[in-house]
């Protein structure tokens, strides 16, 4: 098994507002999505049920074998700090870094956006997780019709 993270900051990100005021977010630790990704994958590879929860990465693409393009959803005041990969011979969990931007005043309404992931070892047959949910990401539009 082997976890893979991607555009994660070594430092603390500090961000200036318009209104003269610094946010400082501390990206969360590795461990936490090391835990929370393997009940995923134990969860699924044990039984064909999931976790009922709001769903992040709805959709993925093979971009190459190795390479997936994952759609995922936000707030219109999140930023995202990168995505991780949990890999099993079973099943591959996504997760996307996505923190609240912790503004006074934002719309709540949910944006679409797509990253980039790398895989250990190509898909193959494996199914992709969304780490939050624990539900099936759809594949997308590179699906052959054939199928």
């Amino acid at each position: 098994m082997r976890i893979l993270q991607a555009g994660r900051f070594a430092a603390t990100l500090i961000v200036l507002t318009s209104c003269g005021s610094i946010l400082a977010s501390t990206p969360t630790a590795t461990d936490d999505f090391i835990v929370r990704a393997k009940e995923v994958a134990e969860r699924r590879e044990g039984s064909e049920e999931g976790w009922a929860g709001l769903q992040e990465v709805f959709t993925y693409e093979t971009v190459t074998p190795q390479e997936l393009k994952l759609s995922y959803g936000h707030g219109a005041c999140d930023s995202t700090f990168g995505a991780r990969v949990y890999e099993t011979a079973q099943v591959v969990v996504v997760d996307v870094d996505v923190r609240e931007d912790y503004v006074q005043v934002c719309t709540a309404i949910m944006l679409t956006d797509q990253i980039g992931v790398r895989l250990d070892e190509p898909l193959g047959t494996r199914v992709v997780l969304d780490s939050r949910s624990g539900l099936p990401a759809s594949r997308g539009t590179d699906r052959d019709p054939s199928e």
